[in-house]
């Protein structure tokens, strides 16, 4: 009897482990999705969550949509951005009282804790503006803080970025006016003098005024060379300024010749056609000539940026080989950016090592609008275009390609020139230690231990001693910190923060430096300049106490203002 019931046992844990792997999803998608691979949902537009049981409502730019919370309440809406385009999402309370807050995120629903643009002060209307976001999808959650009904209206606002929407000269790109030829400014509103080379161009420099002039290389890879003449009579000066892609000014420039000679001269090298903008400066009225010339390169593919050209041939530097030191030869570092050219129909070759259980990134970042590079990346061989595991094809400036379980593998990276592309290339590995910790600490089982005098996730925020009795001044701004360390040997010590009521929040920590979610001590009352806090140790004997002075959420979010304040910690006995 005894071994019939324990094979009943048996056969019942079976059972139940059976059901067990043959669970479906959350709540069957809560009828409002597909349920994949028996593990996660696939939801319908509109509904977001494990189990798509939350419903967002689309939103369309320009209109308002009207709604309430209660405490504790959220309402999701969703929009897609499309390239080179931004946004702003507007609230506008309508009730006496009450409170909500906004909180918005890329590609999934926000939470309090998960987001990448909140706004939570007490104000009843207020904006978020994200001016360059990536492009996709875009959810805004409105939260109820408020123990009352909060009535709201909500709106989504598609933006151009660009000044007057470049005055019809030119195209928007990332807030930036990219002008048409002759137009120029910031809002591509000011028509300028066309150079042409070899053709010799004469003006008049006014006192203390700029003549503009652009210049279309046409002939790069080359060396483009500016001469200014002046040629009035008597004491005559005039300098010369040149900028890429916009009008230069006497801070704002590339390359200048400011010499008070009556000649000036300005030589660069160019890597890709582009427009180059001439501002000829007047210290003296004087009337001058100016003349461009321009004489290409003889090497292919400007030797990938990664090489000198001599005698039509590419002298490669030492990380690289190839007709054109197209191929890196030794691995890509962990998040050490790596740069590179290609002109149109040409490769750049790189790649890296995975040992990390963590997921690879590899970033892509062109460094002038209008070109076009495009990424493959293929497992332990060399990728082309008809032949990879990942790809990236597009127009973004700035990209980046998840490769999920790289697993221990060598990966291949091969950008590709749709259009002529300079551009840096990194890799780098979500368990790896942020950018910037060996800069005053050492990765340690993927997270940074710092250096003394230095915290934070990468290392890179400084931290002060207070000595006993003695105040020291700061200034902090939003959602921004100020760490410090306390010795004292007495029972308990007083910690004393005086700033503007209500910007401010107090925090300690007994075994490490304090955050948000992770403090010992807090002291965040409103409406009153000090803030005190008594600390008292369990443990006897020296203790070593972290202090946290915190930007609150009630400061202005711009990050621009940083508020003073004055710290002071102490205990007995008290230093002389």
């Amino acid at each position: 009897m005894g071994m019939s019931c324990g094979l009943r046992c048996a056969c019942t844990v079976l059972a139940c482990a059976a059901a067990l792997c043959a669970a479906s999803c959350p709540l069957d998608c809560s009828g409002h999705g597909t349920c994949q691979n028996d593990r996660w949902c696939a939801c319908e537009a509109g509904y977001f969550g494990s189990d798509c049981s939350i419903y967002g409502t689309p939103a369309t730019s320009g209109e308002w949509t009207e709604a309430s919370l209660e405490e504790g309440e959220w309402k999701f809406y969703g929009f897609s951005v499309p390239t080179g385009s931004g946004f702003r999402c507007d609230v506008q309370q309508t009730s006496v009282g009450g409170d909500v807050d906004l909180y918005i995120q890329r590609d999934t629903i926000p939470t309090r804790a998960n987001f990448y643009a909140r706004e939570v002060s007490v104000k009843t209307n207020y904006s978020i503006s994200v001016r360059q976001p990536q492009a996709g999808m875009w959810y805004a959650g409105v939260y109820g803080y408020s123990s009352t009904i909060t009535t709201f209206l909500f709106r989504f606002v598609l933006t151009t970025n660009c000044p007057n929407d470049c005055s019809g000269h030119g195209s928007c790109f990332a807030g930036t006016c990219q002008c048409t030829v002759p137009y120029a400014g910031s809002d591509c509103s000011q028509q300028v003098r066309q150079l042409q080379a070899g053709v010799v161009s004469a003006g008049s420099a006014r006192f203390m005024s700029f003549d503009y002039y652009v210049y279309s290389t046409t002939n790069a890879p080359s060396t483009v060379t500016f001469l200014l003449t002046c040629t009035g009579e008597g004491r005559v000066d005039a300098d010369m300024f040149v900028r890429a892609g916009q009008l230069p000014t006497l801070r704002t420039y590339d390359y200048s010749d400011a010499s008070s000679e009556h000649v000036s001269t300005i030589t660069f090298d160019v890597s890709t056609n582009g427009n180059y903008y001439v501002g000829i400066y007047g210290f003296t009225v004087t009337s001058y000539t100016l003349l461009v010339s321009e004489s290409g390169s003889t090497c292919t593919n400007m030797c990938s940026d990664h090489g000198s050209c001599a005698a039509n041939n590419c002298q490669c530097d030492p990380a690289f080989n190839g007709t054109y030191c197209e191929t890196m030869n030794v691995p890509m570092s962990n998040d050490v950016p790596v740069a590179g050219h290609v002109d149109t129909g040409m490769w750049n070759y790189f790649f890296y090592d995975a040992f990390s259980d963590g997921n690879l990134f590899v970033e892509v970042s062109q460094s002038e609008a209008g070109m076009d590079c495009d990424l493959f990346i293929k497992r332990n061989v060399v990728p082309t275009r008809f032949s990879f595991d990942y790809q990236h094809i597009g127009y973004d400036p700035v990209y980046t390609v998840e490769v999920q379980d790289p697993g221990n593998a060598r990966w291949y990276f091969g950008v590709y020139g749709w259009r002529t592309c300079t551009f840096t290339i990194r890799a780098y590995d979500s368990l790896a230690c942020p950018p910037g910790c060996t800069d005053h600490g050492h990765c340690e089982q993927s997270v940074c231990a710092c250096d003394a005098g230095w915290t934070g996730d990468d290392c890179t925020q400084p931290v002060a001693t207070l000595v006993n009795a003695l105040t020291v001044q700061g200034a902090v701004a939003y959602n921004q910190w100020s760490y410090y360390t306390f010795q004292f040997t007495a029972p308990a010590s007083y910690i004393t923060l005086k700033t503007v009521p209500g910007l401010m929040w107090l925090y300690v920590g007994l075994r490490s430096f304090p955050t948000e979610r992770e403090f010992d001590y807090v002291a965040d009352t409103q409406g009153t300049e000090y803030l005190r806090l008594e600390v008292a140790p369990a443990q006897s004997g020296v203790n070593t106490i972290y202090v946290g002075v915190y930007g609150s959420p009630y400061m202005p979010a711009d990050n621009s203002t940083a508020f003073p304040f004055k710290l002071v910690a102490w205990a007995p006995p008290y230093s002389s």
